[in-house]
């Protein structure tokens, strides 16, 4: 239990340094159970055109979750967004939020909400976000779907964020997942790995 609490701190400490983005979801409907922990690590590419420049970036990433209850985690997620032109960094800021299940039933389908908040540059500043998760259990079509709403207290207003997905799993505590995103209109594809312990 100790090994435990000293990994669940370490990485905690980990995520905050890479500092954060929210760019890629990489979250699905299922929460955890009450004492695991699930470390998913992973990337988001992002091209796009600025004043006819082509802009890429990399936006590495971070998600620390602890099951408080059966169904409920506590999460964090942060990155860091890397241009690969010219390889600069940007603190894009972190996002906590709290998951509860809704319905997660074997060879049918699994529903989640979240409510959060953090500070982020792509959102403003200072704000909250919501979540709605809904994953397909069924073995041939391992698909998930992801919608987050957020608000900036700083814009006073809203964006939206969504993200499709394949879930791949890899062992009874790994998980690969492949994913689509949009976050206010840019585009990203992004791959993760989540592990639980």
């Amino acid at each position: 239990m100790l090994i435990k609490r000293l990994a669940v701190l370490g990485l905690l400490g980990l995520t905050f340094a890479l500092s954060g983005c929210y760019l890629g979801i990489f979250q699905t409907a299922q929460a955890l159970r009450e004492g695991d922990v699930m470390f998913t690590l992973g990337a988001a590419y992002h091209s796009f055109t600025w004043d006819e420049d082509v802009l890429s970036f990399l936006v590495p990433q971070l998600r620390l979750a602890v099951g408080v209850a059966d169904g409920v985690e506590l999460g964090v997620h942060t990155g860091v967004m890397l241009s690969l032109i010219s390889w600069e960094s940007a603190f894009l800021g972190a996002l906590a939020d709290l998951k509860i299940a809704l319905w997660d039933e074997p060879e049918a389908f699994a529903l989640a909400l979240s409510l959060g908040g953090g500070w982020g540059v792509l959102t403003g500043g200072w704000g909250l976000s919501g979540g709605v998760y809904f994953d397909s259990n069924v073995r041939i079509l391992p698909i998930y779907f992801a919608y987050r709403p957020f608000f900036s207290f700083e814009e006073q207003e809203f964006a939206h964020q969504f993200a499709v997905g394949l879930k791949l799993d890899l062992s009874p505590t790994t998980r690969l997942l492949l994913e689509a995103d949009n976050f206010m209109g840019l585009w990203s594809l992004g791959l993760a790995l989540a592990i639980t312990f």
